[in-house]
């Protein structure tokens, strides 16, 4: 038993370089994970704070045309806890370097007034005026574009149109 003993103080302290070595691995590798995690843990709180901050909605429901009657019975639903109206056509844009792009246009009788799908503005005029459009910031580098660019939309009766990005 004295001769395993002795080889192992002889192992721990004879390679000392070794020994540190393995330490300062051990203490990198362990803040390394503590950090990752740490960092994983912040972004998916606040990705959850934010995403609650718009009120997201929890179904959407497409029907051809939303009359009187249809909006009366929406709000006699007691498990219906809020509902918007709004419309979205499917349309091609010409992005500003020529090419085109198949893009999904959203409108609302007021955005400031949204209670749904709350949209934050980060930059220019949230309410667009005729002839400007509201894009999504995700949306500016699919368009290729950028505020105050124009892009211009083939309706779907054939016609072209053009907004300026507000």
């Amino acid at each position: 038993m004295k001769l395993l003993n002795k080889k192992a103080f002889r192992d721990l302290f004879g390679k000392s370089s070794r020994i540190f070595t393995v330490l300062i691995a051990m203490i990198v590798g362990t803040t390394i994970f503590v950090t990752i995690t740490f960092t994983r843990e912040v972004i998916n709180r606040e990705l959850d704070v934010e995403y609650n901050a718009m009120v997201p909605a929890s179904a959407s429901i497409l029907v051809d045309r939303a009359d009187e009657p249809l909006l009366e019975m929406l709000k006699e639903q007691k498990s219906i806890a809020g509902f918007e109206v709004g419309a979205a056509y499917e349309m091609l844009m010409t992005r500003p370097d020529g090419t085109k792009k198949t893009l999904k246009l959203f409108s609302a009788l007021d955005y400031a007034e949204r209670k749904i799908n709350i949209i934050f503005p980060v930059e220019g005029s949230f309410i667009p005026s005729e002839g400007e459009v509201l894009l999504d910031s995700d949306a500016l580098s699919v368009a290729g574009a950028k505020l105050g660019d124009t892009i211009v939309i083939s309706l779907p009766d054939g016609k072209t149109k053009e907004y300026v990005i507000a």
